[in-house]
């Protein structure tokens, strides 16, 4: 109590505000889960999504590690090399999860990086780890607040609940 005593006289309060929060914030959150899946496939149009796309142009370019110019189809030894970073930041990584599940073929990164990431466990097993299994030469690299952080991280002098949004 001597530590934080806000903790425990606007506890009441938070208990009372947490339904609310929760009543907006979850459809919230289910809704922006769904945007890094019409990122890489719109179901609406039938075609791919704008990163996909993006993505898949990019990769053309790109043949076994080289940029592809017009002067290599003369002098492949004009080719610059190219290495990719992917770079995820909160809802960032769950696109990465997605980028690394649908165009693992097309595409390999040298280096992947999330901060902050609010995808799930099950998402990163299901995309990183593989992708990390086939292609031993990419580092992977998270950084994410720590319990503790994330627990005293106060809004509205204390008085709503504690935490980020991903609590």
């Amino acid at each position: 109590f001597t530590n934080d005593p806000t903790r425990y006289l606007f506890g009441p309060i938070r208990m009372v505000s947490a339904p609310f929060i929760e009543g907006f914030g979850t459809p919230s959150w289910d809704m922006l889960k769904r945007r890094p899946d019409l990122l890489m496939f719109n179901p609406a149009t039938e075609r791919d999504g704008a990163t996909r796309g993006l993505l898949k142009q990019l990769a053309n370019k790109i043949r076994r590690g080289k940029w592809q110019t017009k002067g290599c189809e003369l002098n492949p030894q004009e080719c610059p090399p190219v290495e990719l970073t992917l770079l995820g930041h909160s809802m960032g990584a769950m696109v990465s999860d997605r980028i690394l599940t649908t165009l693992s073929e097309e595409l390999t990164f040298k280096h992947i990086i999330y901060v902050g990431a609010a995808n799930s466990i099950a998402d990163f097993k299901l995309s990183v780890i593989p992708y990390l299994r086939e292609h031993a030469q990419t580092k992977f690299w998270s950084y994410a607040l720590s319990e503790i952080d994330e627990t005293n991280e106060t809004y509205a002098y204390d008085l709503l609940s504690r935490g980020s949004l991903l609590v």
